[in-house]
């Protein structure tokens, strides 16, 4: 009646009508008054559209929608799942060396109180690292947007770097310039970067044919604006075919592995409109990963050294 009444708007009505056979169609509806040229309304100009078949598409295109939304929270899961278990992997695994080795020597009453505190220590440091990992990986699920900070990416990986080396893993060696490195980074996906490719490089380089390396340096492109880091290992390399597929979702070369740490490293390096790449270490023998990022603009204020 409303429709009768007052006419229909630009975009029409929508509305379903039954079938003589009972089943729904899904029809547009524009209705205008009929006027002469005097503007004297003599009746109704109306058109009834079948858009059943829009209407389906349109259904089937959410349906989709949220197939892929629940496809994306499920990844997001695995990338969460995944890292947790490869960096808690060598923490936990170290720290139950220590504390079966305390045991057996408490046992053996071959410890004696002095030697306890070391021991001790390592284990706090360790117990320290793993909860920090769980709170960074809980952080990096609950993240949705960059923070980009400006920060020297030396200092940053003095940090990081500062916590590798409490357990059987190779500690890695490194070299970082004499000066302040600017960028702008989000810190907390920068430091998951770091610690997802230095912890493959541990996993990687005792299976090569010399002894277990670790190499991580930083250096500057000043030509290009660029840092440019490579995290290098013993380990027995990427093959020339593995290399077009390695920062693929779901491929991983680990018994168990999901394939989502490297993966993960690309995506966070593209979001800082960097690129990572990897080749053969001339020195090492194994896979070097490569990642560089653009430097920070210059502050109108000259930088502090």
């Amino acid at each position: 009646d409303g429709i009768m009444l007052q006419g229909t708007s630009g975009e029409g009505v929508e509305v379903q009508f039954q079938h003589a056979d009972g089943h729904l169609i899904d029809v547009l509806i524009h209705e205008a008054p009929l006027n002469t040229a005097t503007g004297e309304q003599i009746g109704w100009m109306s058109s009834v559209l079948d858009i059943s078949e829009r209407k389906r598409g349109q259904r089937m295109a959410a349906q989709q929608q949220e197939k892929l939304e629940a496809s994306g929270r499920l990844v997001a899961v695995g990338e969460v799942a995944s890292t947790l278990a490869h960096e808690l992997n060598q923490p936990l695994g170290a720290l139950s060396s220590f504390a079966n080795g305390l045991l057996n020597r408490l046992n053996d009453g071959s410890i004696e109180l002095p030697e306890l505190l070391p021991v001790v220590q390592r284990m706090a440091r360790l117990a320290e690292r793993a909860g920090g990992i769980i709170q960074r990986v809980n952080a990096f699920a609950r993240r949705r947007e960059l923070s980009p900070q400006r920060l020297d990416l030396v200092k940053l990986l003095q940090r990081v770097m500062g916590l590798f080396g409490d357990d059987n893993a190779p500690t890695p060696a490194w070299s970082l310039p004499d000066q302040r490195v600017w960028v702008e980074v989000d810190e907390l996906l920068f430091e998951h970067l770091v610690n997802n490719l230095v912890g493959n490089a541990q996993d990687w380089a005792p299976h090569g044919d010399q002894r277990p390396q670790v190499w991580v340096e930083l250096r500057v492109d000043p030509d290009q604006g660029m840092a440019v880091l490579s995290v290098a290992d013993t380990g027995p390399g990427v093959s020339d075919d593995a290399q077009a597929t390695i920062f693929n979702a779901f491929v991983s070369s680990k018994e168990g592995g999901m394939g989502m740490g490297l993966a993960i490293c690309r995506s966070i390096v593209e979001a800082h409109h960097g690129r990572i790449v990897v080749s053969r270490d001339p020195l090492l023998g194994g896979a070097c990963f490569t990642v560089t990022l653009p430097l920070a603009k210059p502050r109108q204020s000259k930088e502090l050294p």
